[in-house]
């Protein structure tokens, strides 16, 4: 909410051969502005005369502390104005990236640097704090043509929170040059969500964010699902001071207003963990060694251990709004405990490294079945633990892959992709803290990577189950019971033997009568084309089965999968496959060796 300021009324006006301020000669600024209203904006004026303006002129007027903040104003907007429209044509030519990160116009405004005019635009914005009357009398006095106030607010990349409390108090009630200026403000604030911790208190205390809403509060300062550089900081220092004041600071309170928005209940560990997708983007590379099998730590000492965890992306910039190249991973370092937080790199004992490695499938089809123009991207990510400081390659704790519904989704209409969501807090936390117990979180871990055929009596572990191929019989009939059962004509049963066992964290069904392909380990047979594929029969009605078969966490069960295939197909069972597949998880067995 903003407070009402009050804008005295201006004591010169500007008119086509004066500018009436304190008995001064018009500068070039008022020249071009006076003429620049003749047109129908800023800009417009800018396309036809920008060759034949005095920049150089310009900037001294800028910088020029003897003439009014009306004709610095004037001067600092030309200067401003043209440096967008040269950073908006190196855009639409390919030298540049912005309009990448967000299809929203004045996003990409306040994602810009401005390195020829940001000086003048933050030397005149912070003179509301020595010079409060002149400078909104200015504002007043130059507005019009309206075209670049916001250009103005988005150049001035340094303001400190006092700055921008002091524009935000001062703000008048109903008129155009405020609300302008307000969604300027709002804007920036947003774009420099990094420096959160320099602004929040000056901006509490001007009540900016009055009454935010927690999607408001969400999409500022946590994650907004669209833009992966909407926390930016240039060090991994500033990402864990931002952490460590949503930490201290922003989530006690809003906690207290909104009560628990931020957590989930965790299916891992009897307690909730926070899920809000808050990852800080960190300018600087990490120094890391290759990875290497040599002089590895049997054990990983944790207590009093300070860890930062990270996620690296070694191809970003590959597609449009994908994952940056560093991020500090929020969400698992909000849940440390005090003593494993480090407030700087140099305090922290271990790197925990996410490491994203892309695959590119099909078309993605629509609901329809149709084929669309978008390109299939499939993510894995390793998980690896490193020595802080020197960058020693320690421990693979394993390969995850991300979660992705329906594989990717678009950025509302248009093709571009929007990764998979990285991997959730808890999970990361459950890895850290069993890193000397890898049996744990085996199940968590994609563990058919690098594998294709296995050998009979070898156990492939998918999802919450271990799964071992033993052997099998092929017979036309086979009893069950009193009862006897016979295969259709033209055709043979396949008994499979297998072993099963629930290596998760809760009860699970084996092969369930309904299932879900991306969360259900699922079992067939297949030829060597894969073209033709056998499921197995229900188990009901059927002992001895393992499909349908519900287990608890530790418990193993021996027993069939049974398949029908035609006889024609049998005849050649050197071709033939047993394929055990989670998702894109998928290995094989020899039917018969």
């Amino acid at each position: 909410m903003k407070r009402k300021g009050m804008i005295l009324a201006a004591v010169c006006l500007v008119s086509a051969g004066l500018t009436g301020c304190q008995g001064l000669s018009m500068t070039q600024g008022d020249k071009y502005w006076t003429a620049a209203k003749r047109e129908d904006s800023l800009e417009d004026y800018l396309e036809e005369k920008k060759d034949a303006l005095d920049w150089e002129a310009l900037r001294q007027e800028a910088g020029n502390s003897e003439l009014t903040l009306s004709q610095r104003f004037k001067a600092t907007a030309f200067l401003c104005a043209l440096e967008y429209q040269s950073l908006l044509e190196a855009d639409a030519e390919g030298k540049s990236s912005y309009a990448e990160r967000s299809g929203n116009e004045d996003d990409v405004m306040f994602q810009m640097d401005y390195p020829d005019s940001a000086a003048y635009a933050r030397a005149y914005l912070e003179t509301v704090n020595t010079n409060e009357e002149e400078f909104w009398e200015s504002l007043e006095d130059a507005f019009y043509p309206y075209d670049y106030l916001s250009t103005v607010v988005a150049a001035a990349d340094e303001l400190d929170g006092q700055t921008l409390a002091n524009l935000f108090k001062g703000l008048p009630e109903s008129d155009r040059m405020g609300d302008e200026l307000e969604k300027a403000l709002e804007n920036w604030v947003e774009a420099h969500a990094g420096r959160m911790p320099e602004h929040l208190e000056a901006l509490t205390e001007a009540e900016f964010y009055g009454d935010w809403k927690i999607d408001e509060w969400k999409n500022a300062y946590f994650n907004n699902g669209m833009d992966p550089y909407l926390i930016e900081t240039a060090t991994a220092d500033e990402a864990l001071q931002y952490i460590g004041c949503v930490r201290d600071d922003l989530l006690p309170r809003l906690e207290s207003e909104f009560g628990e928005e931020f957590k989930e209940q965790s299916e891992l560990v009897e307690e909730e963990y926070y899920s809000t997708g808050l990852a800080v983007t960190v300018t600087e590379e990490l120094s890391l060694q290759e990875a290497s099998e040599e002089g590895l730590p049997e054990t990983v000492e944790l207590a009093g251990k300070k860890v930062a965890a990270f996620y690296r992306n070694p191809s970003q910039g590959e597609f449009p709004y994908a994952p940056t190249s560093l991020r500090l991973l929020g969400d698992f370092m909000l849940g440390l405990p005090e003593e494993e937080y480090p407030e700087t790199l140099a305090e922290a004992d271990y790197y925990l490294v996410l490491t994203a490695a892309y695959e590119y499938g099909g078309m993605y089809q629509d609901t329809m079945g149709n084929d669309t123009k978008i390109q299939e991207v499939f993510s894995s990510t390793s998980v690896d633990l490193y020595e802080a400081g020197t960058g020693r390659f320690l421990r693979h704790l394993g390969n995850l892959l991300e979660e992705a519904p329906s594989t990717i989704y678009t950025r509302w209409d248009d093709d571009a992709p929007r990764f998979p969501e990285e991997t959730a807090a808890d999970v990361l936390s459950y890895l850290y803290h069993n890193v000397n117990e890898p049996d744990k979180f085996a199940y968590l871990l994609d563990n058919a990577s690098g594998k294709s055929e296995l050998a009979r009596d070898e156990s492939i572990t998918l999802g919450n189950f271990e799964v071992t191929y033993r052997s099998c019989q092929i017979q036309k009939e086979f009893d069950q019971g009193m009862f006897r059962y016979t295969a259709d004509d033209g055709c043979q049963f396949v008994l499979g033997e297998f072993t099963v066992k629930n290596i998760g964290a809760q009860a699970d069904s084996f092969m369930p009568m309904i299932y879900n392909t991306q969360e259900d380990v699922m079992v067939w047979i297949t030829d060597s084309s894969t073209e033709e594929t056998y499921e197995c029969f229900s188990s009901v009605g059927v002992s001895g089965c393992v499909n349908g078969s519900t287990l608890e966490p530790g418990e193993s069960k021996d027993g069939r999968l049974i398949f029908q295939l035609p006889d024609e197909v049998l005849q050649s069972t050197d071709s033939l496959y047993v394929v055990v597949s989670l998702g894109r998880q998928s290995v094989s067995y020899r039917l018969q060796e």
